[in-house]
Formats: C-alpha cells, sequence, structure tokens
C-alpha cells in the first residue's frame, strides 16, 4: 500500500511532487543538498521545482536547514518521518 500511495497519481501535479519527494526520500538521511535536487529534478522548470518545494514545506512533509561549510552554506531538504 506504501509503494502504490507514493507512486500512483492521478494528475500531472500530484506526480511532480510524489517524484520529488522520491528523490528526497531516495538522499541519505542526511538530506539532499539543494544543488543535488535541482541536478535530480531537471524535469521540472524552476518555477515548478521552487512552487513545489514550498508547498512540501508548508504541508510538513519535508524540512529546509542550511548547513555550514567552509565556503558557502548549503540549504539541505530532508523528509519529515510520520509519526504514528
Amino acid at each position: 500500500m506504501i509503494e502504490v500511495e507514493r507512486n500512483v497519481a492521478d494528475n500531472e501535479t500530484e506526480r511532480n511532487h510524489k517524484r520529488l519527494m522520491e528523490v528526497i526520500r531516495g538522499a541519505s538521511k542526511a538530506g539532499i543538498t539543494k544543488n543535488n535536487l535541482i541536478r535530480r529534478t531537471q524535469f521540472l522548470d524552476k518555477r515548478q521545482r521552487d512552487e513545489i518545494v514550498a508547498t512540501l514545506i508548508e504541508a510538513g512533509m519535508i524540512t529546509s536547514m542550511v548547513r555550514p561549510s567552509g565556503t558557502k552554506p548549503a540549504m539541505i531538504y530532508q523528509i519529515v518521518e510520520e509519526q504514528g
């Protein structure tokens, strides 16, 4: 049932949301950097990707944080694990 919920979509918008979630879910527990997310979701244009990420953050399905580094801080996205 979980696989069906993750992979079956009613429309193109829902399909893109689920694909982006799977990209983030497929990353390590430490999350995925914004640069890697952009590379792995080139099937979306910038506006679509930004809207989907904002929607998923607002819905509490993913979180974002800034990870400091030696040069430029990196934006990291992670899946919010469901309680239950």
